[in-house]
């Protein structure tokens, strides 16, 4: 890739940032923050990070108009603090977050980007939804993170506890990025056999974990950054190669007029066609009611902003 944008230069903006600049992802990046101080402070330590290395990133900093050329756009704005709060869930964090995208969309949109969109705010699947309708972008250019990384804990979690190798264990989770989500456990195989036959004793514990381990992290230091980034780094370099991938990020179901994570091919075109499971009747119940809790946002949105409660 020559350019990538990325906007929300928090924690995890930051800290993909300097994965990109030290893998020599792309020639040039373009980091935009509401924190100009902040995007620009990031900007001196990525440029020092680089003076050992033989290749070198150039770095734009609060310029939607750079934009322009950019292969790929990552939205990682958030505000996290929201949920250090006490008695909060993901609905105080939509409440903020909708706002920041109903800021940059106009923006992005008069940029003239044309590129490839990921994004990596929470709560994934409703910010991608409203983003998406925004910008009136084609369903296969804009996709959520989802639960790749979900389902990357709950496969660390399985082999952790199985004292095996985690390339050993196929692991997906479905559905919403947030409490719904759940994972499928007639996909998921140890060795070739199906963990709900060989485990059934831990599949509540291990789903428990999964959903669990986000919270533990956030608790601890505050903020997630490592795993997220990572994440986001991966897609990214599938976007940018020649191989066609098969990943359960939030993509667009036009039945149910929302994103939600579901198996799909990732190439550098963007989102490719879904790769349809045998689900059992109790998961495709677990499904339905997961889009529920997704489309739920996007009414709440709609009610608040009908309110005039965006100020």
């Amino acid at each position: 890739m020559k350019k990538i944008g990325i906007i929300g230069i928090g924690n995890v903006g930051a800290t993909l940032a300097y994965r990109l600049v030290l893998q020599s992802i792309c020639q040039e990046i373009v980091l935009i923050d509401e924190n100009e101080r902040r995007t620009l402070s990031e900007t001196l330590d990525l440029t020092d990070a680089q003076v050992p290395l033989s290749k070198k990133t150039k770095i734009f900093t609060q310029d939607y108009e750079q934009l322009v050329d950019a292969d790929l756009l990552i939205i990682s704005l958030g505000k996290i603090e929201v949920l250090l709060e006490k008695n909060v869930d993901r609905t105080s964090e939509l409440r903020q977050t909708h706002k920041m995208i109903e800021k940059i969309a106009p923006k992005i949109k008069h940029s003239g980007f044309r590129g490839i969109i990921l994004v990596i705010t929470n709560p994934n699947d409703v910010i991608t939804t409203y983003l998406q309708k925004l910008l009136d972008y084609p369903t296969e250019k804009i996709f959520g993170s989802g639960c790749v990384i979900d389902s990357n804990r709950l496969k660390n979690i399985i082999a952790e506890d199985l004292g095996v190798q985690s390339r050993e264990v196929s692991a997906l989770m479905l559905g919403e990025h947030g409490e719904s989500q759940f994972p499928a456990w007639s996909q998921i195989l140890l060795k070739g056999r199906k963990i709900s036959e060989l485990y059934p004793e831990k599949l509540t514990d291990y789903e428990t974990a999964t959903k669990a381990r986000g919270w533990r992290i956030l608790t601890g230091k505050h903020y997630t950054s490592y795993g997220i980034a990572t994440t986001a780094s991966y897609l990214i370099e599938v976007l940018n190669s020649t191989k066609e991938v098969i990943v359960p990020v939030s993509n667009y179901d036009k039945k149910m007029e929302c994103y939600y994570s579901y198996p799909c091919r990732l190439s550098r075109n963007g989102v490719g066609e879904r790769v349809k499971l045998q689900l059992t009747s109790k998961e495709n119940k677990r499904l339905s009611q997961s889009i529920s809790v997704i489309q739920k946002g996007g009414f709440m949105i709609e009610r608040w902003n009908s309110k005039g409660e965006n100020n």
